[in-house]
């Protein structure tokens, strides 16, 4: 990896930077593992917590620890949201995106606009009724599809809440000048290839690789996703020179 930019992981919904730790000290050593805030807010606050908080923190987390290069984000599943969103608030800043199953909504749109019909019109009442986390039964059969027993297991108990505004707040983000990836997964129960594919054509990658694999690759295949990630971002440094 380049000594010129900083690589920065970012994790999905309900989980926490450990998806990312021993996969990016293997094969990117020096990255940034970021995390969503309050990982361990009880329900109720972090139903308060505005998408504007998310992207404050992890901004935060960036400056803190790369002030004065620019970054590259790996944005698994929704924290696309937050990378995309982050072109605004530190523009300059983010001068690649990959995305990992990513969810990539048109600018000026939410993560439901992704799903299709009927869950497009169903989840958002669903999850304003009864919260973000799903039953342990569809963690384990969505989120852990792939993954050895004791992986599912502690993927289950670490689970958290998010904001329902993670969900359902319209993002603006503008991609001039970005190079752009997505990485396609293609036995993904959790967010499944015709969400994947709604997120491609609204992202317009630089380029496209698809991996047999569930929604934690990271995990489930580490050397594949780290071969497709090097491959994407010798692309990327070839882009900038």
């Amino acid at each position: 990896m380049s000594a010129d930019y900083t690589l920065v992981f970012l994790h999905g919904a309900g989980l926490s930077s450990y998806i990312w730790k021993d996969f990016s000290q293997q094969y990117f050593p020096g990255s940034i593992c970021a995390s969503f805030p309050l990982r361990e807010s009880n329900k109720a606050f972090k139903r308060k917590i505005a998408l504007e908080d998310y992207c404050q923190f992890i901004a935060e987390t960036i400056l803190k620890h790369s002030p004065d290069r620019q970054v590259v984000l790996i944005c698994h599943s929704i924290s696309a949201i937050v990378g995309l969103q982050l072109t605004k608030s530190l523009p300059g800043k983010i001068k690649g995106i990959i995305g990992v199953g990513a969810s990539v909504p048109h600018s000026g749109r939410n993560f439901f606009s992704t799903l299709p019909i009927p869950q497009r019109f169903l989840m958002p009442w669903i999850t304003r009724l009864t919260g973000t986390k799903p039953p342990a039964k569809i963690i384990r059969n969505s989120l852990c599809a792939g993954l050895d027993a004791s992986t599912a297991d502690k993927i289950v108990r670490a689970y958290s809440d998010e904001s329902y505004h993670l969900y359902a707040s319209k993002i603006q983000y503008d991609l001039a000048g970005i190079y752009r990836g997505y990485v396609k997964l293609l036995s993904d129960n959790a967010y499944p290839c015709s969400s994947q594919e709604v997120s491609i054509a609204n992202f317009q990658p630089h380029s496209i690789e698809e991996l047999k694999s569930g929604h934690l690759p990271m995990l489930s295949h580490p050397y594949e996703l780290a071969t497709i990630l090097e491959s994407m971002l010798l692309a990327y440094e070839r882009k900038i020179k």
